[in-house]
Formats: structure tokens, C-alpha cells, sequence
């Protein structure tokens, strides 16, 4: 099914979370909503997706993964200088447990996706002004 014909960023939206099941379906919405996704396992296929991506873009990200989790990847992008220009939204099951001041925003599981496209349309907007 193609994209919605809505004015949606051109920035991608990256998923990354270890769960197969909800990378998919948070890619599947996403698209049908006209952006432009990408995903990643974890948080070394992240880095590899953010080297091919053009800036800015949106992470919504999974905090507890194998391999490189959420703080770990934030981590290895500010040491890189990297991550100027990301919106972090971070989804976990239990969000008092983030307490990073380089996330945008926390949000519990299980997502509600009407406030990740809400965050994603306002996060847009703040764009265009710029």
C-alpha cells in the first residue's frame, strides 16, 4: 500500500527495538502514515543505519536490548558528535528507569501510536520553522 499523501517529514524515522514483532508493526503504521522508516535489532545496527541515513532523524528507540541498548547507543552517538539534530523518543516498559537528559521524550509500553504520530507531526513541524 503506498504512503498517505500527507505533508510528513522527508527527516527518516528510525525504529530500533529487539522485538521483530513490534519493529514491524511500528514500521507498517508509520509508513502507511507517510514517512519514511527504517529499522534496526539493536543498537549497533543503528549505528550502521544512522551512517547511511541523511540528517536529521527521528530514534524511536527500545532501551533495553541486547548487543548495545538505548543508553549505549545514545553513548556511542554522542561520542561520535552525532547526536545534534536527533529526536529521541524512547518506548520502554518501564520508564522511570530512563532518566537520560538526551531523550526527547519517554514513553511506556505498550506504545499508543496516536501520541508517537502526534510527537513525529509535532516534531515535523518544529522542523519546517527551523
Amino acid at each position: 500500500m503506498p504512503p498517505k499523501p500527507h505533508s510528513r517529514p522527508r527527516s527518516p524515522v528510525l525504529v530500533i527495538d529487539d522485538d521483530p514483532d513490534i519493529r514491524e508493526a511500528l514500521s507498517d503504521v508509520l509508513t502507511e502514515e507517510g514517512f519514511r522508516v527504517h529499522d534496526a535489532a539493536d543498537g549497533v545496527l543503528a549505528l550502521e543505519e544512522l551512517a547511511r541515513l541523511p540528517r536529521p532523524c527521528v530514534l524511536l528507540l527500545d532501551w533495553k536490548m541486547p548487543r548495545l541498548d538505548g543508553k549505549g547507543l545514545l553513548d556511542a552517538l554522542q561520542a561520535q558528535g552525532a547526536l545534534s539534530g536527533l529526536t529521541v523518543l524512547v518506548h520502554t516498559a518501564v520508564p522511570k528507569e530512563v532518566r537520560d537528559a538526551r531523550v526527547t521524550r519517554v514513553l511506556p509500553k505498550p506504545l499508543d501510536l496516536g501520541i508517537v504520530l502526534e510527537l513525529l507531526d509535532s516534531q515535523a513541524r518544529a522542523q519546517a520553522r527551523s
